[in-house]
C-alpha cells in the first residue's frame, strides 16, 4: 500500500513565480536542520531558497574537494538567475563534522565565501554571514 499525506499543499499555485528575498546556505546535519528553519523562519524569509550541502558555507571557501564548491556555485547561481535574489546568507555551525573535530576561525571562513563569491555575482549583491552554536545564531560582520 502506498503512502499519501493529502493535507499538505503545495505554498504556491502551479505556474506561479517568486522572487527569493535571500539564497541561504546552510548544512545538511540533521541535528543543526530544525534551528536552521527557525532562523529563516525568525528573519521573516517566506519566500527563500535553502541550499542545504554538506558543510554549508566551508564548500566554498575549504572545500575538500574543488567538486563541491563547484556545485555549491551553481546551486547559488541557479537561485539567483530563477529567483532573483538580491542577498546571500552564508551559514557555518559548531560542532560541523566537515571540519573533522576541530573548530575553525568562522570569521575567516565565511569572509573567504563571500570573496569567492564576489567574483561571480554583481557588486550589489548583499552579504550576510551567520554562524549557527549551542546558544543560537549570531552575525558576524
Amino acid at each position: 500500500m502506498s503512502e499519501s499525506f493529502p493535507n499538505i499543499r503545495p505554498w504556491r499555485k502551479p505556474g506561479e513565480h517568486y522572487k527569493a528575498k535571500a539564497t541561504v546556505v546552510g548544512c545538511f546535519d540533521d541535528g543543526f536542520l530544525p534551528a536552521f528553519f527557525e532562523f529563516i523562519e525568525v528573519k521573516g524569509l517566506d519566500r527563500k531558497d535553502a541550499i542545504i550541502l554538506p558543510g554549508g558555507a566551508k564548500s566554498l571557501s575549504s572545500p575538500a574537494d574543488e567538486a563541491h564548491r563547484k556545485t555549491m556555485l551553481w546551486a547559488i547561481q541557479t537561485s539567483v538567475a530563477l529567483h532573483h535574489s538580491d542577498t546571500i546568507i552564508l551559514v557555518l555551525h559548531e560542532n560541523c563534522g566537515a571540519y573533522g573535530g576541530t573548530e575553525p576561525d568562522y570569521k575567516k571562513e565565511l569572509d573567504a565565501a563571500e570573496e569567492y563569491l564576489r567574483g561571480f555575482f554583481p557588486d550589489t549583491m548583499k552579504y550576510e554571514k551567520w554562524v549557527s552554536g549551542f546558544n543560537g545564531y549570531r552575525r558576524l560582520e
